[in-house]
């Protein structure tokens, strides 16, 4: 017997003050964060392939037929990164790539909410440590999502990823080691932060401002359009500017 869950979201893209989240709209444009280099002659913290948790506040109105790249940080689509799809207008895609080719890939068919020109917020929280099965969580305005296909090599085993400084990009991803910049994803994002760990394990209600704790590993709200952002450091935040990238 086939067994359906029926998952319902109540959204409200107003906030605190009646203003609605700006973020900046990548259209004909993509980011690209100097993560893992040096901020202020202080070598920033690694991003931890093995363990964290990647959110933030998304506007889409999706109905293009292509492949949509919205984070991608490592050396290769196959090997040694962290990437965050929309395929097809059909599913979202978290995929992992070990440094040997081995790969967890995880799919969830992409709500209609998600086609809506609303603003939605999106976590992605990942475990690989070896101490347990891999496991994968994704949540959209604080609901868990249920996997639609998942792919895993049978040795649930993987090598440390890639630990060089390489940026994270926004709006792009690699096809291999090339940059995609033929296409843009036509997007606006707001309050992305990435945090050491698992931060969120059940429902919860996501914060309108995200802003940083002492889990935070780097935190860019993009309000309006602005550009800086931090790597928290205990009370230092190590300011720092994305670069935003004309396509081509």
């Amino acid at each position: 017997m086939k067994k359906f869950i029926i998952i319902i979201w109540t959204v409200t893209s107003i906030y605190a003050g009646g203003e609605e989240l700006q973020g900046i709209y990548l259209d004909g444009f993509y980011l690209k964060i100097p993560f893992g280099t040096f901020v202020d002659d202080k070598k920033t913290d690694f991003l931890n392939p093995a363990e964290g948790t990647i959110e933030f506040w998304i506007k889409t109105g999706w109905v293009k037929k292509n492949t949509t790249s919205l984070f991608f940080w490592g050396k290769a689509s196959n090997m040694g990164s962290i990437s965050i799809s929309a395929i097809k207008s059909h599913y979202i895609c978290f995929a992992i790539a070990a440094e040997n080719y081995k790969r967890f890939t995880v799919r969830y068919k992409l709500p209609d909410i998600l086609r809506s020109e609303a603003w939605h917020h999106l976590a992605f929280c990942w475990n690989i440590t070896g101490k347990q099965k891999p496991r994968i969580t994704t949540f959209i305005d604080g609901k868990l999502l249920q996997a639609k296909i998942s792919t895993i090599h049978p040795e649930y085993k993987f090598f440390p990823l890639n630990k060089n400084p390489v940026p994270i990009y926004l709006g792009t991803g690699k096809y291999l080691m090339r940059l995609i910049e033929n296409h843009s994803p036509e997007i606006r994002i707001a309050q992305f932060r990435i945090s050491r760990g698992i931060r969120y394990e059940a429902d919860f209600t996501p914060s309108e401002k995200t802003g940083i704790d002492d889990d935070t590993l780097l935190y860019f709200p993009f309000d309006k359009g602005n550009l800086s952002g931090s790597f928290p450091d205990g009370k230092k935040e190590n300011k720092i500017t994305v670069e935003k990238i004309k396509i081509q």
